[in-house]
């Protein structure tokens, strides 16, 4: 009695047939571009009760496209009856303050820029590599989770509980990535992290060995922003991320950055210069005077030209900046009352260029509210710090591998390409449910009547009445809204 003969006629009847068996393979491919056998390398450490860490990584890893939100999920998900890990083991993994995240975001992160150089045909382009800087909120409901403090928002201007991500982001002129971060709280005028006496006692604390992975990263909570920031930059070139502008907003352009950029450049790197808006009260020299940014446009009215293209008015000005020389773009966009001061060090950047390679910059918010709206980024709620660094890291290596998938694949957005492979993924899960459903009635009931499994199977395909219910369930089945009522009933 072969089963397993008429299965594709009835995964036939939902449509899809190809097109899903392509992006079946384009997953597959995929994770075959970033050597997981070298992250089982990094993992082994972790291996408890005879559980293989790559195994668990790669469920772990697949946990968004599954629709699934944490381990509890999982567990009750009934999408792991073949497999015989508890929920134990998954905790173990996040929890363990001796796995390195960092090294494997890296691993992920060349295994992009490795795949890129070798299977890519695209010529130069007029757009530089950039290197880009910037810090996101993740806000926490939970007080007792280990260093958690509140922090200042300067989107809302408020203090919300949770902690802020620095993360370092590359642009390789065509696609972004993420290529580090770093998690800070914010102690306070009090040194409290904004909470009180009893409410920082309550908070989860556990004792981690001092030369783990782990401990490096909480000496990096109470680090200032601006030195992590050049930290990671310099770490990152000489890993052979060597970009052309170093690309961020007015609050990590500050002279430290400035200097410690410019720094950085030897005759292997070449030229690296600092693109970004600087706050307009920084003191900077012009003509030999010493004067406040914000009042240059009142003393070079008459060099205002107007961008047509643009729909702005810019001022283009060399100054010198705590005695790094700087070429300064005031500019006005129309509606505007004020003027924004972009500088760059290189000065024979025009202003066309400097606004073109600055929009690169919002590639890295377009990525947190990408990952935050499909990757889990921040909704993780676990007490244990070292959940946090896991959750976090594996939404930078969704990113990667997405940012990877659409650069190869016909997809315009990275949330359509991150909901096709969901889709597929849930999909075909709830189609081996419901196939293991009819092929348990034939076996129970209909083999003991006698009925014939070729019969069965194509009565299934030919009457239009059942093909009808059929393709109505399996419609049903793969719906949005269906999707938690199926969970909660599955799970």
């Amino acid at each position: 009695m072969q089963q397993a003969k008429s299965i594709q006629n009835l995964t036939d009847l939902n449509g899809r047939g190809r097109n899903e068996e392509q992006l079946g393979e384009c997953i597959t491919r995929l994770l075959k571009q970033f050597n997981l056998s070298a992250v089982g390398s990094i993992l082994r450490e972790s291996k408890s009760k005879g559980v293989c860490p790559k195994k668990i990584f790669l469920t772990l890893f697949l946990f968004p496209f599954f629709g699934i939100s944490n381990i509890f999920s999982w567990v009750r998900s009934g999408l792991n009856e073949n497999d015989q890990s508890k929920k134990d083991i998954y905790y173990s993994l996040i929890n363990n303050p001796r796995i390195d995240w960092r090294r494997i975001v890296n691993h992920f992160s060349r295994g992009f820029v490795n795949t890129i150089r070798s299977k890519s045909s695209d010529g130069p382009t007029e757009t530089p590599r950039c290197m880009i800087i910037d810090d996101t909120t993740l806000e926490k409901t939970g007080k007792r989770m280990e260093f958690i403090g509140k922090v200042f928002d300067h989107c809302t201007h408020s203090y919300p509980l949770g902690m802020k991500v620095l993360t370092l982001g590359w642009w390789d002129s065509k696609s972004f990535i993420p290529l580090d971060f770093s998690i800070h709280h914010e102690p306070g005028k009090k040194k409290n992290r904004g909470l009180k006496a009893h409410e920082l006692k309550e908070q989860y604390t556990k004792s981690r060995l001092q030369d783990c992975p782990s401990i490096k990263r909480i000496a990096e909570l109470s680090i200032n922003k601006i030195d992590q920031a050049i930290d990671m930059i310099g770490k990152a070139i000489k890993r052979g991320f060597v970009p052309q502008y170093v690309l961020a907003d007015s609050w990590f352009i500050t002279d430290g950055v400035i200097k410690s950029v410019l720094s950085m450049q030897t005759e292997k790197t070449g030229p690296l210069h600092v693109l970004g808006l600087m706050k307009s009260n920084r003191k900077v020299v012009y003509n030999g005077k010493t004067c406040n940014s914000d009042v240059l446009p009142d003393l070079l009215r008459e060099r205002i030209k107007n961008c047509t293209k643009l729909k702005c008015k810019y001022i283009s000005v060399k100054v010198v900046y705590k005695e790094t020389p700087l070429k300064v773009f005031f500019v006005k966009m129309n509606g505007q009352q004020s003027w924004k001061v972009l500088i760059s060090t290189d000065e024979r950047l025009t202003f066309m260029n400097a606004m073109k390679y600055y929009q690169i910059r919002w590639t890295i918010e377009v990525f947190f509210r990408d990952a935050k709206q499909h990757l889990m980024l921040g909704k993780c709620q676990s007490n244990d710090f070292d959940a946090h660094l896991a959750t976090i890291s594996l939404a930078f290596m969704h990113y990667i591998v997405l940012a990877l998938g659409k650069r190869f694949e016909d997809y315009e957005t990275m949330g359509v390409m991150f909901k096709a492979f969901k889709d597929f993924l849930l999909e075909k899960t709830l189609l081996e449910r419901i196939w293991a459903l009819l092929t348990g009635i034939y076996n129970e009931v209909l083999a003991v009547l006698g009925v014939q499994w070729d019969t069965f199977i194509q009565v299934l395909i030919t009457n239009p009445e059942i093909r009808n219910l059929m393709e109505r369930c399996c419609s049903i089945f793969s719906s949005d809204k269906m999707r938690p009522a199926l969970q909660m009933a599955y799970f």
